[in-house]
């Protein structure tokens, strides 16, 4: 396969809805019916949207499990509404392994660095705080706790573990172009699709992306002029075809 016939397709959209979810932290006493929560109704009417409005259809599982994540993530990084394997593997306390690569790590959309011990792995391959951890052995850390990522960086004495690493802002327009050297790509064959006019688009199209506007939600009619505007328009993933990215980043 030649470099060309590679392409990468970014999916960065403004959340159409927000919604959060009825739930407890670990250990945490139960809500009394005074305590209940008066938002309830809207709670109600986000899901009706979501499963009856929303323009393709929807795994309500992954849904439920992204507000609970994004309900403890509003409290503080260092929060993390964890899954049930996770949870088992905590309370069975069992001895993690003695191999530590010398890094804290938090949760900020990867996983942010906080801390490097000096002297350590981390620290001699040249990691720093402030750095994204952006995959673990190639798992990636989009919807990782702090305290999966900090298991996962743990092994045997000797052993390896290998860290894709972003450094700078992850939403600067810049780290994408760090992401197309590692994959080996140059901008023209990577689209980035957005649906915001405002903001979206302004930054990446002079490093020579190629940008896809998805017109629907509170943006779809917003005008926008030449350099805010994305170089295609499309009204759902689903034309996102083969020949159509094919005539966008060419063959």
């Amino acid at each position: 396969m030649s470099s060309r016939s590679r392409w990468l397709v970014f999916l960065i959209s403004t959340p159409i809805v927000l919604f959060v979810t009825v739930g407890g932290l670990l250990g945490a006493p139960k809500p009394t019916a005074a305590q209940d929560f008066p938002n309830r109704p809207v709670f109600e009417d986000v899901l009706s949207l979501i499963l009856n409005a929303y323009v393709e259809p929807v795994d309500m599982e992954k849904v439920l499990a992204g507000a609970m994540r994004g309900l403890a993530d509003t409290l503080d990084t260092s929060s993390a509404y964890l899954l049930p394997d996770e949870v088992k593997t905590i309370e069975a306390n069992a001895p993690q392994p003695a191999g530590d690569v010398g890094l804290v790590v938090t949760r900020q959309f990867w996983l942010r660095v906080i801390g490097v011990r000096d002297g350590s792995p981390a620290a001699r391959a040249g990691l720093q705080t402030g750095d994204f951890v952006r995959m673990i052995d190639g798992k990636p850390t989009r919807d990782l706790s702090g305290i999966a990522g900090m298991r996962l960086l743990r092994g045997a004495p000797g052993s390896k573990v290998s860290l894709s690493v972003v450094r700078g802002n992850p939403s600067d327009p810049h780290v994408f172009d760090l992401i197309c050297r590692r994959e080996g790509l140059t901008p023209d064959q990577v689209i980035y699709v957005g649906d915001n006019p405002r903001k979206d688009f302004v930054g990446i199209k002079p490093l020579g992306f190629r940008t896809v506007r998805i017109l629907r939600g509170n943006y779809a009619h917003l005008a926008a002029d030449a350099a805010h505007e994305a170089h295609r328009r499309i009204h759902s993933l689903d034309e996102l075809t083969s020949e159509f990215i094919g005539a966008l980043v060419g063959p």
